[in-house]
């Protein structure tokens, strides 16, 4: 006999989306990124308690301040290499999975609120080396 919450979370993980969805981004990143999830707690009560100060709907938390802690959870995994790759790498896979979703538009994200951080801080050796694909993949001209 299966568990039914077994079958539920199991429908959750091949989706990527929560029954109480944080939006697509926020979904994948509390997934994938334990370490993010204080930080989607906070963002998510700033909405929720806006609408009820606001007496209104709730509203979508914004993607771009969950960009940009990818972004710092990346650097973190980043200045400690190599026990941070796997950190590193489960941040790509955030990426990854959002460039399914809408492959332009998260791309443009993701090279603005991750990749202009840690490219003027040095660190296209590194990634060029962890994770090229997704670094081509976000890669501009106007990167270092």
């Amino acid at each position: 006999m299966t568990d039914t919450s077994d079958v539920a979370e199991h429908e959750q993980w091949a989706s990527g989306r929560m029954r109480w969805s944080l939006g697509a981004l926020g979904d994948i990143t509390w997934m994938v990124l334990p370490e993010a999830r204080p930080f989607l707690v906070r963002h998510a009560k700033k909405e929720l308690d806006s609408a009820l100060e606001r007496g209104t709907f709730l509203d979508v938390i914004l993607e771009s301040p969950i960009a940009n802690h990818i972004g710092e959870l990346m650097l973190q995994g980043m200045g400690d290499l190599p026990a941070g790759t796997d950190l590193v790498r489960r941040c790509e896979t955030v990426m990854r999975r959002m460039f399914t979703v809408d492959e332009d538009w998260y791309q443009n994200m993701f090279r603005v609120e991750v990749f202009e951080y840690l490219l003027f801080r040095g660190w296209r050796p590194q990634l060029t080396e962890l994770i090229p694909d997704t670094l081509a993949a976000v890669d501009h001209p106007d990167l270092p």
